[in-house]
């Protein structure tokens, strides 16, 4: 079965491995953040877990809260002993901590926004206690730097978890820092197996069985996928930018610009083929007894031809805004060449079909709007470039 990788660096596809057949399993996640976002614990919610998460940041508490209702939520941070530390809260990232010098290294780069508040600390033994389930399948620790403080507030004696994945390194680079805190695990008769670049991973003495899943690194036999929701750090702005550009093609291809321009370019029927037609100098013959009439046609071609031009340019201001639909603006500077005079009885009854077609799936009445005056266009046409010498004889 395909599952959905949330975790930053696949540690949930490493720990799915182990738990395959576990279907109702339990989880601790200190330092928990999003729900979503770089989880680990998310693909095993999913999958009908649940466990205890412990996020200090009220922002990230509060997703908790709210997407993870089979989860004990506990807003407080995890330490050595009772009491209230400072927490160094950089709002929309995972990097809050109770570390001054990594909060002030942070600072110092002047990339992300600080904020201090005072939060709660207790041992973690002591905020699980209550809700401990018989079994602990796997304990997950990211805490900015105090990885070592939230260990040495562990009772091993109480709390087994049958894996432990342990951020390893100094926060935002690949500099190792399990020296000070590995020897705690060790002691507790917890052996390392597996290192990702990011995290330690170690199994109980008791659940050696589960060594051989740490063999080697994710891979395309873990049939998984990547995380591609709207939360995900890595797909986020590709996918908005893409739901931004397809509601706008949408709004484009939907409005009436956009429309008439399409029409007039499927049947091949510029304006300036139209005027062409109805030129006024082929009806100065005194045979032609309604000079009204052609003045008024020429002139409502005339402003289509303007309407034209107008809507053309506005398509493609809007489409210049967008690169990725630039192609398209560009397109509709080159409108097909118009069709030769002699050829405008064939050609005009021939399109005028398609038009009226294409018209009516966006808008009927103009469908029918558009085949009527078609019709009665073609018919004035052919009843005056067909037979102009006999309306001439006939008025002498």
């Amino acid at each position: 079965m395909t599952v959905i990788s949330y975790a930053q660096n696949f540690e949930d596809v490493m720990l799915l491995r182990a738990f395959k057949d576990i279907n109702d399993g339990f989880y601790i996640d200190v330092g928990a953040n999003d729900p979503t976002n770089d989880s680990v614990t998310k693909a095993f919610y999913d999958m009908g877990w649940h466990g205890i998460n412990i996020e200090p940041a009220e922002q990230w508490f509060v997703k908790l809260t709210e997407q993870r209702s089979r989860d004990i939520n506990i807003q407080m941070a995890a330490g050595t002993e009772r009491g209230e530390l400072t927490l160094y809260e950089f709002p929309d990232t995972g990097l809050s901590t109770v570390a001054a010098d990594i909060a002030n290294k942070h600072v110092a780069e002047g990339t992300f926004a600080m904020v201090e508040k005072k939060v709660a600390v207790e041992p973690l033994t002591d905020i699980c206690r209550e809700h401990l389930s018989n079994t602990i399948h796997f304990l997950k620790i990211d805490v900015e730097g105090v990885e070592e403080q939230v260990l040495r507030g562990i009772d091993f004696a109480v709390m087994r978890p049958w894996i432990i994945v342990v951020e390893s390194t100094l926060p935002r680079t690949q500099i190792e820092s399990y020296a000070s805190w590995e020897s705690i695990l060790v002691s507790a008769d917890y052996e390392f197996v597996y290192f990702d670049g990011l995290n330690r991973f170690y199994i109980a003495a008791e659940h050696q069985e589960l060594k051989a899943h740490f063999s080697i690194p994710p891979n395309c036999f873990d049939e998984f996928i990547m995380n591609c929701s709207e939360d995900s750090s890595v797909h986020n702005r590709t996918i908005q930018e893409i739901k931004h550009l397809q509601a706008t093609l949408r709004g484009i291809e939907n409005s009436r610009a956009w429309t008439l321009l399409m029409l007039m370019r499927k049947t091949k029927l510029s304006c300036k083929y139209r005027l062409s037609l109805m030129n006024p100098s082929r009806f100065k013959s005194r045979s032609f007894s309604r000079p009204r009439v052609i003045a008024k046609i020429v002139s409502k071609t005339q402003q289509m031809q303007a309407n034209k031009t107008h809507l053309r340019a506005k398509v493609v201001a809007t489409l210049s805004n967008y690169p990725l639909l630039y192609k398209c603006a560009r397109k509709l500077k080159n409108l097909p060449t118009p069709l030769l005079q002699q050829q405008a009885a064939h050609s005009f009854v021939k399109h005028s079909d398609t038009e009226t077609q294409e018209a009516e799936e966006h808008a009927p009445d103009r469908g029918s709007m558009l085949s009527a005056n078609a019709q009665r266009i073609y018919n004035k046409l052919q009843t005056m470039i067909a037979q102009p010498k006999q309306r001439k004889n006939n008025c002498e």
